[in-house]
Protein backbone atom coordinates (compact mmCIF):
# COMPACT_ATOMS: atom_id res chain seq x y z
CA UNK A 1 0.00 0.00 0.00
CA UNK A 2 1.09 3.32 -0.63
CA UNK A 3 -0.29 5.37 2.21
CA UNK A 4 -0.88 2.52 5.07
CA UNK A 5 -0.98 5.35 8.01
CA UNK A 6 -3.97 7.19 5.55
CA UNK A 7 -5.78 3.88 4.52
CA UNK A 8 -6.76 3.26 7.66
CA UNK A 9 -8.71 5.24 9.66
CA UNK A 10 -10.61 4.64 13.90
CA UNK A 11 -11.65 0.93 14.32
CA UNK A 12 -10.25 0.48 10.88
CA UNK A 13 -12.30 2.55 8.44
CA UNK A 14 -10.47 2.55 5.06
CA UNK A 15 -10.57 6.06 3.48
CA UNK A 16 -8.98 4.78 0.11
CA UNK A 17 -10.24 2.78 -1.64
CA UNK A 18 -8.58 -0.49 -3.16
CA UNK A 19 -7.37 -0.36 -6.42
CA UNK A 20 -8.51 -3.82 -7.86
CA UNK A 21 -12.12 -3.33 -7.26
CA UNK A 22 -12.03 0.21 -8.17
CA UNK A 23 -10.94 -0.38 -11.26
CA UNK A 24 -13.04 -3.28 -11.87
CA UNK A 25 -15.62 -0.79 -11.38
CA UNK A 26 -14.42 1.89 -13.69
CA UNK A 27 -14.34 -0.54 -16.29
CA UNK A 28 -17.36 -2.00 -15.94
CA UNK A 29 -18.64 1.49 -15.70
CA UNK A 30 -17.29 2.43 -19.01
CA UNK A 31 -18.20 -0.50 -20.70
CA UNK A 32 -22.09 -0.14 -19.80
CA UNK A 33 -22.19 3.54 -20.03
CA UNK A 34 -22.75 3.27 -23.84
CA UNK A 35 -24.90 0.31 -24.42
CA UNK A 36 -27.47 1.58 -21.02
CA UNK A 37 -27.42 5.52 -22.99
CA UNK A 38 -27.89 4.27 -26.42
CA UNK A 39 -30.96 1.61 -24.97
CA UNK A 40 -31.92 3.32 -22.22
CA UNK A 41 -31.58 6.67 -21.90
CA UNK A 42 -31.92 7.95 -25.67
CA UNK A 43 -35.52 6.52 -26.13
CA UNK A 44 -36.48 7.32 -22.26
CA UNK A 45 -35.34 10.77 -23.24
CA UNK A 46 -36.95 10.88 -26.90
CA UNK A 47 -40.71 9.35 -25.33
CA UNK A 48 -39.94 12.56 -22.62
CA UNK A 49 -39.55 15.22 -25.41
CA UNK A 50 -41.94 13.54 -27.76
CA UNK A 51 -44.92 14.02 -24.61
CA UNK A 52 -43.38 17.75 -23.94
CA UNK A 53 -44.55 17.95 -27.39
CA UNK A 54 -48.27 16.52 -27.19
CA UNK A 55 -48.74 18.19 -23.70
CA UNK A 56 -46.94 21.42 -25.31
CA UNK A 57 -49.20 20.94 -28.65
CA UNK A 58 -51.97 20.41 -26.50
CA UNK A 59 -52.21 23.67 -24.33
CA UNK A 60 -51.04 25.47 -27.30
CA UNK A 61 -54.54 24.05 -28.89
CA UNK A 62 -56.46 24.55 -25.69
CA UNK A 63 -55.26 28.53 -25.29
CA UNK A 64 -56.44 28.67 -29.09
CA UNK A 65 -59.79 27.14 -28.43
CA UNK A 66 -60.46 29.77 -25.22
CA UNK A 67 -59.04 32.32 -27.76
CA UNK A 68 -61.96 31.41 -30.23
CA UNK A 69 -64.55 30.42 -27.70
CA UNK A 70 -64.01 33.83 -26.55
CA UNK A 71 -64.32 35.52 -29.86
CA UNK A 72 -67.46 33.60 -30.24
CA UNK A 73 -68.61 34.93 -27.29
CA UNK A 74 -68.11 38.33 -28.21
CA UNK A 75 -69.52 37.85 -31.34
CA UNK A 76 -73.37 36.49 -29.96
CA UNK A 77 -72.85 39.48 -27.35
CA UNK A 78 -72.57 41.91 -30.08
CA UNK A 79 -75.73 39.89 -32.07
CA UNK A 80 -77.51 40.06 -28.73
CA UNK A 81 -76.80 43.68 -28.56
CA UNK A 82 -78.16 44.02 -31.72
CA UNK A 83 -81.45 41.44 -31.74
CA UNK A 84 -82.30 43.48 -28.79
CA UNK A 85 -81.88 46.85 -29.96
CA UNK A 86 -84.16 45.86 -32.85
CA UNK A 87 -86.69 44.31 -30.72
CA UNK A 88 -86.87 47.80 -29.13
CA UNK A 89 -86.71 49.78 -32.29
CA UNK A 90 -89.66 46.91 -33.56
CA UNK A 91 -91.33 47.49 -29.80
CA UNK A 92 -91.19 51.22 -29.97
CA UNK A 93 -92.65 51.05 -33.60
CA UNK A 94 -95.62 49.44 -33.06
CA UNK A 95 -96.60 51.21 -29.57
CA UNK A 96 -96.24 54.40 -32.30
CA UNK A 97 -98.76 52.61 -34.16
CA UNK A 98 -101.19 51.54 -31.18
CA UNK A 99 -101.61 55.34 -29.30
CA UNK A 100 -102.20 56.81 -33.15
CA UNK A 101 -104.65 54.15 -33.44
CA UNK A 102 -106.19 54.59 -30.08
CA UNK A 103 -106.23 58.26 -30.66
CA UNK A 104 -108.17 57.74 -33.67
CA UNK A 105 -110.78 55.60 -32.26
CA UNK A 106 -111.04 58.08 -29.07
CA UNK A 107 -111.31 60.83 -32.05
CA UNK A 108 -113.95 59.24 -33.88
CA UNK A 109 -115.45 57.79 -30.28
CA UNK A 110 -115.67 61.29 -29.08
CA UNK A 111 -117.11 62.91 -32.44
CA UNK A 112 -119.56 60.06 -32.52
CA UNK A 113 -120.42 61.14 -28.46
CA UNK A 114 -120.42 64.86 -29.71
CA UNK A 115 -122.95 63.45 -32.43
CA UNK A 116 -125.48 61.91 -30.73
CA UNK A 117 -125.25 64.43 -27.76
CA UNK A 118 -126.02 67.05 -29.91
CA UNK A 119 -128.75 65.60 -31.84
CA UNK A 120 -130.20 64.36 -27.76
CA UNK A 121 -129.93 67.70 -27.31
CA UNK A 122 -131.84 68.81 -30.07
CA UNK A 123 -134.67 66.20 -29.69
CA UNK A 124 -134.36 67.26 -25.99
CA UNK A 125 -135.42 70.65 -26.85
CA UNK A 126 -138.12 69.64 -29.33
CA UNK A 127 -139.55 67.75 -26.98
CA UNK A 128 -139.37 70.96 -24.42
CA UNK A 129 -140.45 72.92 -27.05
CA UNK A 130 -143.49 70.93 -27.67
CA UNK A 131 -144.38 70.33 -23.67
CA UNK A 132 -144.52 74.22 -23.17
CA UNK A 133 -146.81 74.77 -26.37
CA UNK A 134 -148.61 71.36 -25.01
CA UNK A 135 -148.68 73.32 -21.36
CA UNK A 136 -149.60 76.84 -23.07
CA UNK A 137 -152.28 75.22 -24.31
CA UNK A 138 -153.61 73.48 -21.93
CA UNK A 139 -153.10 76.72 -19.47
CA UNK A 140 -155.43 79.17 -21.38
CA UNK A 141 -157.90 75.95 -21.36
CA UNK A 142 -157.65 75.56 -17.66
CA UNK A 143 -157.89 79.05 -17.10
CA UNK A 144 -160.83 79.14 -19.22
CA UNK A 145 -162.33 76.67 -17.38
CA UNK A 146 -161.64 78.23 -13.86
CA UNK A 147 -162.32 81.54 -14.81
CA UNK A 148 -165.79 79.71 -16.08
CA UNK A 149 -166.29 78.03 -12.90
CA UNK A 150 -165.69 80.85 -10.96
CA UNK A 151 -167.67 83.15 -12.75
CA UNK A 152 -170.77 80.48 -13.62
CA UNK A 153 -170.47 81.11 -17.05
CA UNK A 154 -168.82 80.00 -19.90
CA UNK A 155 -166.75 82.34 -22.14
Amino acid sequence: MMFPDLCLAAEGLTLFPKLEPFVINLVTFLVLIYPIKRWLLEPLSNVLAERELKTSGAAEQSSQLQQQAAALAADIDARLRDARAASQRARAAVLAEAEAQERQILDEARGEAARKISALRESIQQEVASAREGLRAQGSMLAQAAASRILGRSL
